[in-house]
């Protein structure tokens, strides 16, 4: 099964439209879902360090960046059913 990595910052509305697409793409394909915060986990002494600190919301796919600041849910849908590219 797929997993998808949604990278996201407290108070951002762009990571909360991100999460929704996610969400409804996964009611209808499903796949593993984990949800990091940038300035929580991945930079716990400097948020600056951390790899996509100017470039949330980003989803990743099994480890593999395929969006920034923005997801298609119909290019995710894809994605994640092996159909086709973003």
């Amino acid at each position: 099964m797929k997993t998808v990595t949604l990278y996201v910052r407290r108070n951002c509305g762009l990571c909360r439209l991100a999460r929704e697409v996610v969400s409804r793409v996964r009611e209808q394909h499903p796949f593993v879902f984990e949800e990091r915060d940038v300035d929580r986990d991945l930079a716990q002494e400097d948020p600056r360090k951390s790899p996509y600190a100017l470039d949330i919301p980003v989803i990743e796919l099994d480890g593999e960046v395929v969006f920034k600041h923005e997801v298609s849910a119909e290019a995710l849908a894809r994605l994640v059913s092996g159909t086709g590219d973003a």
